[in-house]
């Protein structure tokens, strides 16, 4: 039995762990920023003696690895470093390190022994068009988890079960869990994972995997292109501002929300306070144009996405699940794609005068999420935890459920 299992998604917004620990009942998670930067050994020395060692961070929060005669830090201290932008890189070969670092943030945050191997069972979830490279990275990650140093800590990690699944095959495999294999079979299901990197869309009919694809067209690039026509903004402003607006939106209009209403992005103060000109005759044009680009650029994007669509789910689904942060901003789109409501516990049509696919919040498995990741919290809510972890919550679940499986069969056997 492992001493630890994991669930990792290396996104390009967060890396998300999911996790439980050996005799223990509680599900927990932790988020580390995707930066990602090479360093010299040297430099970390000497930034470290300038900075000081001041405060207590979290493992999270201040991460670096050392393999053999590299420095890689991860995570938000990358900041420090002119972290590169990996989005048009594999994911596999970055996940290599934020796997890393993840174990070694559990490690740190629980005071595990590591006298000897710690014993790993690990999920991670990859995008569908990277799949094939899972027997490589397995390889790698095996040879350099036999003995690495996290921080100042060495850590040697024996991994007794390594399973990949492509993104989205959480929510898939939490839609056969609730429903039977039986049931399984005889869907033409859809999954749809939305990120800030990839799009992942699987298409299951009858059981066998049809259609899989995972293009770079997540949310960050919508961003840039926002920004691309407008002045003064970084993509974490501007994210950071939309996503507000948004809760604003939903709080002051919730009778409206579910009925493919846009928000008026000028008459939110989240998208006005982005305006930086003094004069308030300029501040209100710069409040237009910036509200303007968004709307343009989100059109763009969903007719993009609309076709890309088209594409991977054939018009007579039975039912969609469909989860990700980005999902608030494309539920009016996703609604009128799909014609029915996002917001709905029990799917429901929206216009009886054109096709209804069944929408699934998660899977149908958020409440589940939420109970056991503890996803209750204003923060926890204003980030879109339940959308964002769902994935992976799914994939460690049944990790954990197998893995008690297989324990009950070899005590059989021997019994």
């Amino acid at each position: 039995m492992a001493n630890i299992y994991l669930s990792i998604d290396t996104g390009y917004s967060d890396t998300k762990a999911v996790y439980r620990i050996e005799g223990e009942d509680q599900f927990r998670y932790f988020l580390m920023s995707s930066k990602i930067a090479t360093v010299p050994q040297a430099k970390l020395d000497n930034y470290q003696k300038i900075k000081g060692w001041w405060g207590c961070p979290a493992p999270e929060r201040k991460s670096w690895l050392s393999i053999q005669d590299q420095i890689i830090v991860v995570g938000s201290y990358a900041e420090e470093f002119n972290p590169i932008d990996c989005r048009g890189e594999p994911k596999y070969g970055t996940a290599l390190y934020k796997v890393l670092a993840a174990i070694g943030v559990i490690v740190e945050k629980h005071d595990c022994s590591t006298r000897k191997k710690i014993k790993l069972r690990l999920a991670v979830l990859l995008p569908c068009n990277e799949y094939s490279d899972r027997d490589r990275f397995q390889k790698r990650l095996e040879l350099i988890c036999s003995s690495y140093k996290f921080r100042e800590q060495t850590i040697k990690v024996k991994i007794e079960k390594f399973i990949c699944h492509p993104e989205g095959g959480g929510l898939a495999m939490a839609r056969m869990r609730l429903n039977g294999k039986d049931w399984f079979a005889k869907q033409r299901l859809g999954i749809w994972m939305l990120g800030n990197r990839n799009l992942t869309g699987l298409y299951f009919e009858y059981g066998d995997l049809k259609v899989a694809d995972s293009p770079l067209m997540g949310f960050s690039y919508l961003i840039n292109d926002i920004i691309d026509q407008t002045s003064g903004l970084t993509p974490e402003k501007l994210t950071s501002a939309i996503f507000s607006a948004l809760k604003i939106f939903r709080r002051r209009y919730k009778e409206c929300v579910g009925s493919r209403n846009r928000p008026v992005w000028s008459q939110l103060t989240p998208i006005k306070n982005l305006a930086t000109a003094r004069d308030s005759h300029l501040r209100n044009e710069e409040i237009t144009h910036i509200a303007n680009v968004i709307e343009m650029v989100a059109k763009e994007w969903e007719d993009e996405i609309q076709t890309w669509l088209k594409k991977v789910f054939p018009p007579n689904l039975t039912e969609i699940s469909i989860s990700g942060g980005p999902l608030p901003f494309f539920a009016p789109m996703v609604e009128e794609h799909f014609n029915c409501s996002v917001n709905s516990e029990t799917p429901k049509c929206l216009n009886y005068d054109s096709r209804f696919v069944p929408i699934f919040l998660g899977a149908g498995i958020v409440p589940l999420a939420e109970k056991a990741l503890q996803l209750k919290t204003t923060e926890a809510v204003d980030l879109a935890l339940s959308f964002r972890l769902i994935d992976c919550y799914a994939v460690l679940d049944d990790l954990i459920a197998s893995s008690l499986e297989e324990k009950e069969r070899e005590h059989t056997k021997t019994a």
